[in-house]
Formats: C-alpha cells, structure tokens, sequence
C-alpha cells in the first residue's frame, strides 16, 4: 500500500493536518468524539496512539476524511486497514448520467449530523419505474470510499428483510449466521447496525412502513438510505421515531 508524501507522518502530526483542514479545534474534535480535550492533545502532542480501529473510524467521521487519508491515519496508527465488505445485487452502470444534485442531496442529508431514533435515514420516493433502486445503487458506488460496508436489502415485505438480514449476517460472519431460528439472526444484525459504525444500508423497495421497527435498532451507527413508493415516508418516521423514543 503506497501513501502520497501529503499522508504520510506521525499519526499525530496527520490529526493534526487533518483536523486543520476541516477547519476544527481541539475541543470541536474532542466533543465529537465525547473524549476530553486532553485525549486529543496527547495524540497530537505526545505520540499516543488510539488503542483500537473504532476509535479511528469515528475520528474519520468527525474529520469526514476519506480515501487516502483514512488509510493513512489507520497506518500511522499501527493498526490493519479494515476489510471492504459489500453485498451489492447489481454492479455499476457506466452509462449512469444525470441527477447530480439528488445525489449531492443525499449526500448532505445522510451526513447532517442530526440525532434521530433509526438513525440518519434519506428515503428516495416515487413511482415505480423512475429509476429509485439505480439511483441507489449509483449512490453507493460513488461514495463507497467513505464505508466499510454497503449492504442490501431487499424490503417490499418481511420475508425478503429475514432473507437479506440473513444474507447480510452471513456475510458479516455474525456468530448467530446459522441460528435456528431467524429472529435470533434478525435481531444479531440489529445489534450490529447500532453498534457498528461506517456502513451504509439500503433498503430497497420499502411500502410497509411498521416493518422497520422489526429489523432496525432504535439508533444506528451508519447511514440507512431507503427506496419507496410512499411519498408520505419522511412524516412516518418522524412519528415512528418519536414511538421508539417513548418505549
């Protein structure tokens, strides 16, 4: 793995180029990450290292630093880049054109940092045929160097969520893979979309709006991007929100 002269360095002295760049402060940094200020000076200042790869993924979200950058800080820190995991069904369209400014849309949206009850979650309504599930898929391929993980699931009804949460666990190597019973495995994946961070899942065909409340956890710890006919989606999960929060 080869690094531009730019990222290349002490981990402290690319925090600190990093943070710099993104125009943030010791504390702005420190607030986001809930660590006190003092953690991030001796990171920079005195050659402490984070002691694991989730500490420098949230330092990734904090700084949105991608590519190149986010390798760099993960070697400079010593530590294996993660492994790119993605169950994408359809590969790239190369003749995929158009439509910049929904994808820059959706861009900002899922990154608003904007506390929610099933997380930061864009939905891309219409009727069928105006091209929701391509224009998905063209998202994810363009911004797949800010995620670890892209999954899939198709959602049209419960089956074909039990089925992909299924496919996704197996995929992620989940201890419960192979539970004998589907809700253990279902609820397995659950845990890991609250507890992981730097992934983004799309839910492909949503109509059932009550579904989701089985197979998301109350908060999520990356991105989920929904397609869907409904064009009343945004008003329903602000109340399905407000019921999780009540329960």
């Amino acid at each position: 793995m080869t690094f531009d002269g730019e990222d290349e360095g002490s981990f402290g002295d690319l925090l600190a180029r990093y943070r710099t760049e993104a125009r943030m402060s010791q504390r702005r940094l420190a607030d986001c990450l809930g660590v006190h200020r003092n953690t991030v000076v001796k990171w920079e200042q005195k050659g402490i290292l984070p002691r694991d790869r989730t500490r420098i993924e949230e330092i990734v979200q904090c700084l949105n630093v991608r590519g190149s950058q986010r390798e760099a800080l993960f070697k400079a820190a010593l530590l294996p880049l993660p492994q790119f995991m993605q169950n994408l069904p359809y590969p790239r369209n190369p003749f995929f054109t158009g439509r910049s400014q929904e994808l820059e849309d959706l861009h900002a949206q899922l990154h608003h940092r904007q506390t929610a009850a099933i997380g930061q979650t864009q939905s891309i309504h219409g009727l069928g045929g105006i091209g929701k599930t391509q224009l998905a898929v063209e998202y994810a391929y363009r911004h797949q160097n800010e995620y670890q993980y892209l999954l899939w699931a198709g959602a049209e009804n419960a089956e074909a969520l039990i089925a992909s949460f299924t496919e996704i666990a197996i995929l992620l190597n989940l201890p419960e893979k192979n539970a004998p019973k589907q809700a253990i495995t279902v609820q397995a994946v659950k845990r890991w979309l609250q507890r992981q961070q730097g992934w983004l899942l799309i839910l492909d065909n949503v109509d059932l709006l009550d579904l989701l409340a089985d197979f998301l956890p109350v908060t999520v710890g990356g991105h989920v991007l929904i397609t869907t006919r409904r064009a009343d989606l945004s008003t329903a999960l602000v109340m399905l929100s407000a019921e999780a929060g009540d329960r």
